[in-house]
């Protein structure tokens, strides 16, 4: 179908508007910007601060929780003394990248920072009366994609089946290019967020913990 044609002209029409629309993604991480951390909202002043600071105080529990660990083991007689340090200290560097946003254009990284910082809020806090709603919307978008990475599965397993390796549609590479599709995520911070989080008792403490109880 081409624009040139009448059909194809209201189609491409029609993509052309919806690709103008806001997606779903779009939509989420609007909404878990606005998330009030440790009682701050985006539009009051000194939310940057607190941003690095609560920041600064999860990284230090991470590595906390991670050095109690090391010492466990170490106490057991399991492992190797350097290669689990490196380990732990990886995990640490992980949790400061990600809050970091090192991975994302630098014009974009302080609202994915505290886009970040928001789901590891609500994840961490989840027990909260204001966050557990939150929390159940979140895990329920990883359900969906998780439904989603499942029929890709599924689909190249049928594909297989039924005409092995062969070249695919459109000459492409048949299965391998759908067994690829499967490790493809939308909602890509809400998956990375449970490499970082850690136990409820190494959590930083709560600020303003009233804010987000129950309405008197």
């Amino acid at each position: 179908m081409t624009s040139t044609s009448p059909g194809g002209a209201l189609a491409w029409e029609h993509i052309a508007r919806v690709r103008e629309e806001k997606t779903l993604l779009s939509a989420l991480n609007d909404w878990i910007f606005r998330t009030p951390i440790q009682g701050s909202s985006p539009e009051e002043a000194g939310d940057d601060a607190m941003l690095d600071g609560f920041a600064s105080d999860y990284i230090q529990a991470v590595a906390s929780e991670g050095e109690a660990q090391l010492q466990r083991l170490l106490e057991a007689g399991i492992g190797n003394e350097a290669a689990l340090k490196e380990r732990f200290d990886h995990g640490t560097l992980q949790v400061r990248e990600f809050l970091a946003a090192t991975d994302v254009d630098a014009h974009e990284r302080q609202r994915v920072r505290r886009i970040r910082s928001a789901l590891v809020f609500i994840e961490s806090y989840r027990e909260l009366p204001l966050l557990a709603w939150p929390r159940l919307l979140l895990d329920t978008v990883v359900e969906l994609e998780q439904q989603m990475v499942l029929f890709r599965a599924r689909h190249a397993r049928m594909v297989e089946r039924v005409i092995g390796r062969r070249v695919g549609t459109g000459g492409s590479s048949g299965v391998d290019y759908l067994e690829r599709t499967t490790r493809y995520r939308i909602f890509k911070d809400l998956w990375s967020v449970r490499t970082v989080l850690v136990k409820k008792a190494s959590l930083p403490d709560l600020k303003a913990p009233e804010f987000y109880g129950f309405a008197n």
